[in-house]
């Protein structure tokens, strides 16, 4: 039986996924039918607060572009987005 998938991932999240299901046997085809854009929209004063939570992986990427020197507490929904703030730091 062919093991044919179709991904639609963002082309980032995608090479990585399709790697990960060859080594398992499934012939990945990538179709991507978001882009993420990255915006820069004003902001309430980060110092008012202790906390930030990320629910995906390209909020912590955004969040990581926009603010390079950030002492900011997390919390992350998934493992996937956990190990995407470990990975930016």
């Amino acid at each position: 039986m062919v093991k044919n998938i179709l991904i639609t991932r963002p082309k980032m999240d995608s090479d990585i996924l399709s790697k990960e299901l060859r080594s398992i046997g499934f012939i990945p085809t990538q179709s991507p039918v978001i882009e993420v854009n990255y915006l820069n929209p004003d902001l309430p004063k980060l110092n008012d607060f202790s906390y930030v939570i990320f629910s995906s992986k390209n909020g912590i990427r955004a969040y990581a572009q926009k603010f390079p020197d950030r002492n900011l507490g997390i919390f992350v929904v998934g493992e996937g987005s956990a190990e995407e703030a470990y990975k930016q730091g």
